[in-house]
């Protein structure tokens, strides 16, 4: 106990003694711990609204891609033919260019 004591106050005199290298370690740390915080707090903010993003387009969304080398397009007879179709409620044509 006794020598833990010693440690602590020596460990004490060396901070009070070196004031400029124990505050710009206390900054390095400050400023270490503030950016993984920020940062895990960025991750996180990232993947809520990634998964509300995803969670919008509701458990009944179907999307229809068409992989074609030539310019193959969807008319929009074609696209009222799928409204047609039971359990459809609505259409919604959109292009990726």
């Amino acid at each position: 106990m006794e020598k833990t004591i010693s440690i602590f106050k020596e460990a004490l005199k060396n901070i009070v003694s070196n004031k400029l290298r124990s505050s710009l370690t206390m900054l390095g740390l400050i400023i270490g711990i503030m950016s993984v915080i920020l940062l895990v707090g960025i991750g996180t903010g990232a993947t809520t609204n990634v998964t509300s993003s995803v969670k919008s387009l509701g458990t009944g969304t179907l999307t229809v891609s068409i992989n074609s080398e030539s310019d193959t397009t969807l008319e929009y007879e074609q696209i009222d033919d799928f409204k047609k179709i039971s359990n459809i409620e609505s259409v919604a044509p959109y292009k990726n260019v």
